[in-house]
């Protein structure tokens, strides 16, 4: 017996009764079936009468409709539900509501485009907050719990289909969980309540004793139980305590869940964010015991998802792995969607100063990249950079001066210990030092091989990190341009050192080979050139800074490097002097009055084979600078001939 809303009832005198295909519904006091139905905002063909229209059609008996409303009120889709007198059996049809004509289509894909929102959305939203919320597992109990005052709510397709964005109107509220007496029902309760745990209030799982196989809280309030009686059992029934919630800790490059009670964890590493997809390498361990491989992982897709569950549950039966999934996609998503909080930032307040590891090549705590063809010295300067961290040694007389000393790890790609280690020998004697450089041969890309390299990185504590090269570190197939540079950037930007990353050319081109988001994402930029006569046993590297984020462009580095029999040596050398490489015009100028004197712009530009366009507007420039001035006869000259003027 229920209240009666179509009269001031005080004494339950509503009876409602569950037939197969109807709801019988009399009030003892007189109010008509049509007067209660149209009270609770219902029609008489919500009480399953045959007769109607839209019951002509279906796979069976069509016993009711549902119709899922937005926030204002709005029909979205609706749920049919059939009975099949012949087979004794229900079964389910969705349409999607059309706001242009007024109708309803159904149909395969019919809600594809459709936003799925939770049963009777509006009466949930404008409920008493202090009310506890009535979590069933269809949309009949929730219209029966409806009928005795109750605030109830449900989501099409089961718990399966539960969407995190359905967990905000749980947040800070009360949630009783109703089970149904059957296993899919133990498994729903379990996963909901792993999903609001934390978000409501307080969530409860409430058993309901005597209930029958299949039956659920209509069947088991049709046996004669009130809802004094379920409120009741709810107020004696505990908290419910999480099972498959994960601590989740955020390591250099991955995360990492545990789940104590389950003697499980998980590493997941982030490949890649879009619209419609969150990639993440994944693996499972239980008791120690790897489960699941270094898999890719899209966290969005709930048919992933479950079929990733059935894998471990046949390796491993849980009987609660979808949860356990759903709870490690969620917990990182969301954590992920944090990001970092708010500052805010004033022209008063401190700054620290970045500075430079290596000036003026390595900028402190930024990446850096160095690209050039073949055979540029690209990576002879890295490892005359490694050396120099850390080793202490400054070089000012070849233009390089150290900053800051530590450890230095660098991530070998393309070589092989034995290759590299040669180089440092050599280079090492040449200098006259003893390096201790922590070597990493790779042969994954740097994102799948995050995980060693970040434990190489707390051992190694390093100051600065090498990477060559960038082609053989990121995502292979990666098709966004943005994606594959990112697949380099982005690990290196969590372990938080200085980074330098070595880059090769296109054929025929001076731009980084594999994506131009590879010079977008650095902070610094140069160019390797190199010249080597067949005969000559040296080396001649220029490198020219195209970009500088931190500070303005410096000017181009001349590096020598000198191959004697058991060693290499390193001096410094005029990048203007070298042919075939490709020096600044201001360089080229700067270069050849100071060896020849005050010019006039024809003069120069004959001598270098210049346009003299482009050398009047580079002595224009250089003037303005305070660099060059401008005699009186129209000759241009060095205003200065100290030697720091000519940056070689």
């Amino acid at each position: 017996m229920a209240l009666c809303p179509a009269h001031d009832d005080r004494n339950p005198s509503l009876s409602i009764q569950l037939a197969d295909d109807r709801i019988l519904i009399h009030c003892f006091a007189g109010c008509s079936p049509q007067t209660v139905v149209r009270t609770l905002g219902l029609e008489m063909k919500d009480l399953f009468l045959e007769d109607e229209e839209p019951f002509k059609t279906g796979p069976g008996v069509l016993q009711a409709a549902y119709v899922y409303r937005d926030e204002y009120g709005n029909p979205l889709y609706r749920v049919l539900r059939y009975y099949i007198p012949g087979e004794k059996k229900k079964t389910f049809r969705q349409q999607a509501y059309d706001p242009k004509t007024g109708t309803w289509k159904g149909g395969r894909g019919a809600l594809n485009q459709v936003r799925r929102v939770l049963y009777r959305l509006p009466e949930l939203i404008n409920a008493d907050r202090d009310e506890p919320i009535w979590l069933c597992e269809g949309e009949k109990d929730v219209d029966h719990l409806r009928l005795y005052g109750l605030v109830a709510t449900t989501n099409m397709g089961g718990a399966k289909a539960w969407r995190a964005d359905y967990n905000r109107f749980f947040a800070g509220r009360t949630v009783h969980v109703l089970e149904d007496n059957d296993p899919d029902g133990e498994q729903r309760c379990l996963r909901l309540a792993e999903q609001l745990h934390g978000i409501a209030k307080e969530v409860k799982v409430i058993e309901l004793p005597g209930l029958g196989p299949k039956e659920d809280v209509s069947d088991w309030l049709l046996k004669g139980h009130s809802v004094e009686e379920l409120k009741e059992l709810a107020e004696n029934t505990p908290p419910y305590q999480p099972k498959t919630v994960a601590t989740l800790k955020e390591e250099i490059g991955f995360y990492r869940l545990e789940w104590p009670e389950l003697g499980l964890q998980a590493e997941a590493e982030i490949l890649s964010q879009s619209m419609g997809d969150f990639i993440v390498l994944l693996s499972i361990y239980a008791l120690g015991k790897r489960l699941l491989p270094p898999t890719k992982v899209n966290l969005l897709s709930l048919q992933t998802r479950s079929r990733l569950a059935k894998e471990l549950e046949a390796k491993s039966p849980l009987d609660m792995w979808e949860t356990i999934i759903d709870n490690l996609a969620m917990r990182i998503m969301d954590k992920v969607a944090e990001g970092e909080p708010m500052t805010v930032e004033t022209a008063e307040a401190d700054y620290e100063d970045t500075g430079y590891l290596v000036y003026p090549v390595l900028p402190l705590g930024l990446p850096t990249v160095i690209y050039g063809d073949g055979a540029s010295g690209k990576t002879m300067t890295s490892i005359l950079l490694a050396i120099m961290v850390s080793t202490g040694n400054s070089l000012p007389e070849v233009g390089l001066r150290l900053e800051h000393q530590g450890p230095v790890l660098f991530l070998d790609f393309e070589s092989n210990r034995n290759v590299f280690g040669r180089r440092l020998k050599r280079l090492a004697k040449g200098l006259g030092v003893k390096p201790v450089i922590h070597y990493l041969r790779c042969s994954v890309p740097l994102m799948q091989d995050i995980k060693r390299i970040s434990r190489a990185v707390m051992e190694a504590d390093p100051l600065l990190i090498i990477v060559d090269s960038a082609a053989l570190a990121a995502l292979p197939g990666t098709k966004d341009p943005l994606d594959m540079a990112k697949s380099v950037f982005t690990p290196l930007s969590q372990l938080g050192r200085t980074s330098l990353i070595i880059a090769h050319t296109p054929k025929e081109k001076d731009s980084v080979y594999g994506s131009i988001f590879f010079r977008n994402l650095a902070r610094s930029v140069w160019y390797a050139q190199a010249y080597q006569a067949v005969e000559d046993s040296h080396l001649d590297t220029v490198l020219t800074h195209n970009k500088g984020n931190e500070d303005r462009r410096s000017p181009p580095l001349g590096l020598r490097f000198n191959f004697l029999e058991d060693r290499i040596t390193v001096h410094r050398t005029n990048p203007a002097s070298l042919p075939n490489v490709k020096v600044p015009a201001e360089v080229r100028i700067k270069d050849f009055l100071k060896t020849n004197g005050a010019l006039f712009p024809k003069e120069i530009a004959e001598e270098l084979g210049m346009p003299r366009g482009t050398v009047r507007y580079t002595l224009k420039k250089l003037k303005e600078a305070g660099q060059l001035v401008k005699l009186d006869d129209g000759r241009y000259g060095l205003k200065t001939f100290e030697e720091d003027v000519v940056p070689f």
